[in-house]
C-alpha cells in the first residue's frame, strides 16, 4: 500500500482496531513504522497525555523515564526520553523537539524530531543518532479521533538491523493500547 506520504506500507498487524505498518526506507537499514487507531475522544485529551512527560513511562513501550527540559515556545518542547532495551542492548536515550501545529479546525500535528545537546550523554546509555517522526490527529465527521503515529529512527550502536525492525510492530502497537487507557483513566479524573 502505498500512501499520501508516497512511502510504501506493508501492514504488519491489524488487532483491536489498531493497524501497525512498516515500510523500507531508502538508504536505512532500519525501517520506519506507522501506527493508526481510531478512539472516541477529543484531541485535546491526546495532546495533553504527549506534554505530560513524567508519565510516558505509563504508556510509551519501554520508557524508562522522560522529562521537559524546555519550553521554547508555547507550541514547542524539548524533552528527554530513556528507553530500556533487551538484552544484550545498551538502553537508549533522545532529547527530542516536539512541535504542535493546528494544521486546520480537525488536525493536529506534532513534529518529532532528535535535536543535539541540551543534556549530557550518560555512561553506558546510547544516544540516537536519528529520530524523526510525528503524531498526527484528526477529528472524523463521524464523531471520532484518528490518531496516527509514525516514526523513523537509527538506535545507534553495533545492534543488528534485524532485532531493530522486530521490535517496530509490538513497541508501536502497545504504545498506543497503553496510551489509550492512559487518555481513558486520565479523562475519568
Amino acid at each position: 500500500m502505498v500512501g499520501v506520504d508516497g512511502i510504501t506500507w506493508k501492514l504488519a498487524k491489524n488487532s483491536n482496531g489498531i493497524k501497525v505498518y512498516t515500510s523500507k526506507l531508502k538508504n536505512s537499514r532500519i525501517k520506519a513504522f506507522k501506527v493508526t487507531t481510531r478512539v472516541k475522544a477529543e484531541a485535546s485529551d491526546y495532546i495533553k497525555a504527549l506534554t505530560d512527560f513524567p508519565n510516558y513511562w505509563r504508556w510509551l513501550a519501554n520508557c524508562e523515564t522522560a522529562s521537559l527540559i524546555s519550553q521554547p515556545t508555547p507550541n514547542e518542547y524539548i524533552y528527554y526520553v530513556r528507553w530500556r532495551a533487551p538484552w544484550p542492548m545498551s538502553y537508549r536515550d533522545a532529547v527530542v523537539r516536539m512541535v504542535m501545529e493546528e494544521v486546520s479546525d480537525t488536525e493536529i500535528v506534532c513534529t518529532l524530531q532528535n535535536v543535539k545537546g541540551h543534556k549530557k550523554v550518560e555512561k553506558n546509555i546510547v544516544r540516537l543518532p536519528h529520530l524523526n517522526g510525528h503524531w498526527k490527529f484528526i477529528s472524523t465527521p463521524e464523531g471520532q479521533l484518528y490518531i496516527e503515529n509514525y516514526l523513523h529512527m537509527d538506535p545507534g550502536g553495533a545492534v543488528p538491523s534485524w532485532l531493530v525492525n522486530t521490535m517496530l510492530i509490538d513497541g508501536p502497537f502497545n504504545t498506543i493500547v497503553q496510551l489509550k487507557k492512559f487518555v481513558h483513566h486520565s479523562s475519568q479524573e
